[in-house]
């Protein structure tokens, strides 16, 4: 599984699912996991894709982190081997940036 991470913020959260369930409407993606707790002032979003291209693609889009051949615990977590991967382009986390 390749599992795309990031920050937002508590306001921000409902403006960005929906943008976020937009685009993998959109881009015909099946989530392979799904997780979200809050983060000191945040929520941490986990994605879980079977696919790297579309992780990667999602990472892009979202301004999140891509992390290759993890797993997701029941509890948020990550376990097994996994590499951190940059992604360049994000568009960010703010609300702002989540349209268009």
């Amino acid at each position: 599984m390749h599992t795309v991470t990031m920050q937002t913020d508590v306001m921000d959260l409902r403006e960005q699912m929906n943008a976020m369930r937009a685009w993998l409407d959109d881009h015909r993606c099946e989530l392979s996991a799904f997780n979200c707790h809050q983060s000191g002032a945040g929520v941490l979003v986990s994605v879980g894709f079977t696919l790297a291209a579309d992780a990667k693609a999602f990472a892009i889009r979202f301004g999140g982190r891509l992390t290759a051949n993890s797993l997701l615990s029941p509890n948020g977590g990550s376990f097994g081997s996994h590499s951190i991967l940059p992604v360049i382009g994000g568009l960010g986390s703010s609300a702002s940036n989540m349209r268009g």
